[in-house]
């Protein structure tokens, strides 16, 4: 290797580098090797300034080339140089040229901002801004760089570059926040983020699952605020099986940050509760005493969050004190946060249905006073699906309130609303004549909109229950008349057939004719929903990584259960930094049948998804591979073939199982096992074989507690495993089972 760079000396280094750039047509591989023979005498070799500054110049003559790939690996150099030179601002003319018209602006920009002399800086700060606001993601990172740079050096203001920037979990989020923190440091009117590899440590374990480390995370003994809120937000977006453990320790920390916190502290801690409270209820419920406090919150954002926590945590006590605090605060808020919290009253009191009445007379309240249209609707319907699964006495307390609006109504609308819903549940009611007549009294008004509705309605009650008809003699209103004999005629022909000619002729008048030329020609058409067409999804299984994690293409596979057919979701995602699949094929191989899954150009951080559908078949195994053409971004010119081979799984009973909480059944074995993994490698692989509901999970000093539990064709699994680490990964498993023989052909997966 070294006789092949090494130059007897530096005019040989200076006559090479002339020679190949030098030539009409650059060969690149000839310019590479002359670069690097350069780069490597640089190194132990201290080189005379005239020559470096010639060897500057026969390098700017690349420029000249098209070939990406030179004019890369040329940037590169030029960063290297300007650490022994100062004439690069012989090149900024070309480089700004190239930078215009390039797709690769984020390798330029640091080149750029390399050779220009420090009193011209302010002269090219309008390149760093328009790359902040660019959506090249690469440019944005190159221009943190460069600016992180420049403002140490103070060529630079920071305030004048950049607004927001989007903190990601990698190395450029890292260098984002150090840039912001020197920002913060300089202007001393921001916060200043002194826990910036913090925050990256806890993104870190998530992303590679490093989960025990955050017992540390969660510990405000040991850890620093930031990092713990940082902590609290990554648990709400794990698994479920993966953040249970922590529940406890993150309700902990938040109740001390809901009773003496700041606002911003107290809003992350309920916005937190909020999402967590989705999925654990009953845990998070045990601080429904700190959030009920919130709702006396002067800030409306606080108070809301904390209803619709309260929505899924409260309990019957939560009830009686929500109604307490709403009334007073309703009156201040908008209409959609009103709905947000008659919202969360409705779904606690079916709940608890005994507090009923209160929430009823709540509702009456609120109904009766001055609102708007959408408000009033919404209170319409709200007690439209408490009439559907109702007793006769509930029925009357609902139709009261709606009878109270009709006799002091605010809105049309509301109005007609309300006499559609009268029209199908009068008849239920015990006092029906009573509130027949509140209908009757809306024909005296003159709006001939509200007498239409009223007329609907009574016409819609007489099949049901018998009218008043004395409301109808001596009427001198035409339509009244009208509607009484239509309504006596179809009365007294409810014993025959309705709909003959005569009948119909009689109600329709002068329409007939157009209604039964109509008639002839229309076709009814029962809308049968076939059996096949309706897809059930019963479960869906955790991702499993199908490669190796060190692997820059990563290949990722979810198992989508639905009743005979198995849907796999394949993840394509492309983690190199400046490379592009151009095309990619992945082979699937199944009962010796291939199927070919084909995708293009994906891009380097993107990821693209390949689904195949295939039929439920127990023990079935299938393989894969994924062939693909590799090549510099954009850049098609040049591609090269690679191909990854992936490990293969099985469609196992564990994924057939209906995810359903069970008791441990008649027949149980145990089995033990030792792997050669840590905790968390074996942690990890008892979960991608058992693909089951986590029922609990505890995570001890080197060692793991967790419980499955599910259901085959009605019998009952349930699972516990002990995993503890001891040099090697030692596996105690206990299944029970209703069924012998399907114990039999559970334990076979372990063997």
């Amino acid at each position: 290797m070294n006789s092949f760079f090494t130059k007897e000396s530096e005019n040989l280094i200076l006559q090479d580098i002339s020679e190949k750039f030098n030539s009409s047509t650059l060969n690149t591989r000839n310019c590479i090797k002359s670069i690097n023979a350069f780069l490597y005498f640089l190194q132990s070799n201290k080189l005379d300034q005239d020559t470096i500054n010639s060897i500057l110049i026969f390098l700017l003559r690349s420029f000249q080339s098209k070939e990406q790939y030179l004019k890369h690996v040329v940037y590169s150099v030029l960063i290297e140089l300007s650490k022994y030179t100062d004439q690069g601002f012989i090149g900024i003319n070309i480089i700004l040229k190239d930078f215009t018209t390039s797709k690769y602006k984020s390798k330029i920009l640091k080149s750029l901002f390399c050779i220009i002399p420090e009193e011209m800086i302010n002269d090219f700060t309008k390149y760093l801004k328009e790359s902040f606001i660019s959506s090249d993601e690469k440019l944005v990172n190159s221009s943190v760089l460069v600016s992180y740079l420049l403002i140490n050096k103070n060529f630079i203001k920071s305030k004048d570059l950049f607004k927001n920037l989007k903190i990601t979990d990698d190395i450029y989020g890292y260098h984002k926040l150090a840039l912001l923190n020197l920002s913060n440091k300089i202007n001393n009117d921001h916060f200043n983020y002194k826990n910036e590899a913090g925050i990256m440590s806890v993104r870190l374990a998530v992303k590679y699952k490093k989960f025990e480390k955050f017992k540390n995370f969660l510990n405000l003994r040991i850890s620093d605020t930031i990092i713990f809120f940082e902590a609290c937000n990554q648990m709400t977006e794990i698994r479920e099986e993966n953040s249970l453990q922590f529940i406890t320790l993150i309700c902990q920390g938040l109740k001390n940050f809901l009773k003496n916190g700041n606002f911003y502290e107290k809003f992350s801690s309920i916005k937190i509760l909020s999402k967590l409270s989705t999925k654990f209820p009953s845990k998070i419920g045990i601080l429904n005493k700190e959030i009920e406090e919130l709702l006396q919150d002067s800030s409306k954002s606080l108070s809301m969050l904390a209803i619709s926590t309260l929505l899924k945590t409260g309990t019957e006590e939560t009830i009686d004190r929500l109604i307490k605090y709403l009334p007073d605060f309703m009156s201040e808020m908008d209409d959609n946060h009103k709905k947000v919290g008659l919202n969360a009253l409705y779904i606690l009191t079916l709940k608890n249905t005994k507090k009923i009445n209160i929430f009823l007379d709540f509702v009456k309240t609120c109904f009766l006073e001055k609102g708007s249209l959408s408000f009033k609707l919404y209170i319409v319907n709200l007690l439209r699906k408490l009439l559907n699964n109702s007793d006769s006495t509930l029925i009357d307390n609902i139709l009261d309130i709606y009878v109270n609006y009709l006799e002091d109504s605010e809105y049309y609308e509301v109005s007609a609303e309300i006499l559609g819903i009268m029209s199908r549940e009068i008849y239920k009611s015990k006092n029906s004549k009573k509130y027949l007549l509140h209908v009757y009294n809306r024909l005296i008004l003159e709006d001939n909109k509200y007498k239409n509705c009223v007329l609907q309605t009574i016409y819609d009650l007489s099949n049901k229950i018998n009218l008043d008809e004395s409301v109808f003699y001596d009427c001198e209103d035409e339509v009244l008349k009208k509607f009484y004999i239509n309504n006596k005629q179809q009365n007294v022909n409810t014993s025959e057939n309705f709909y003959d000619s005569e009948n119909l002729k009689i109600l329709l008048g002068d329409l007939n004719d157009k209604v039964q030329e109509y008639l002839k020609d229309y076709k009814i058409e029962e809308n049968i929903i076939k059996e096949d067409t309706v897809k059930e999804n019963i479960k869906e299984s955790r991702e499993i990584l199908l490669n190796k994690e060190t692997d820059e293409i990563l290949i990722k596979l979810v198992k989508k259960i639905s009743g005979e057919k198995i849907n796999l979701e394949y993840k394509i995602q492309n983690n190199h930094e400046d490379l592009e699949i151009k095309n990619g094929i992945l082979s699937v191989k199944i009962n010796g049948e291939i199927e070919k899954l084909s995708f293009k150009n994906l891009k380097p951080g993107n990821t693209k998804i390949l689904n195949l559908e295939i039929k439920s078949e127990l023990d079935l195994s299938i393989f894969g591979n994924l062939d693909y053409e590799i090549c510099i971004v954009d850049d098609y010119s040049e591609t090269e073939n690679e191909s990854i081979s992936l490990v293969p799984y099985q469609i196992t009973l564990f994924d057939l199982m209906i995810n359903k909480n069970t008791e441990k059944g008649e027949y149980n074995k145990i089995i033990k096992i030792n792997l050669k993994n840590d905790l968390v490698g074996g942690s990890k692989k008892i979960l991608d074989l058992i693909n089951l509901k986590v029922v609990s999970q505890n995570n001890l000093k080197n060692k793991n507690q967790i419980h499955f539990s599910g259901e085959y064709e009605n019998k009952g699994c349930y699972i516990e495993c002990d995993i503890e680490y001891d040099r090697i990964c030692r596996i105690s498993i206990e299944i029970w089972n209703d069924s012998e023989e399907l114990l039999e052909k559970i334990m076979k997966y372990f063997e």
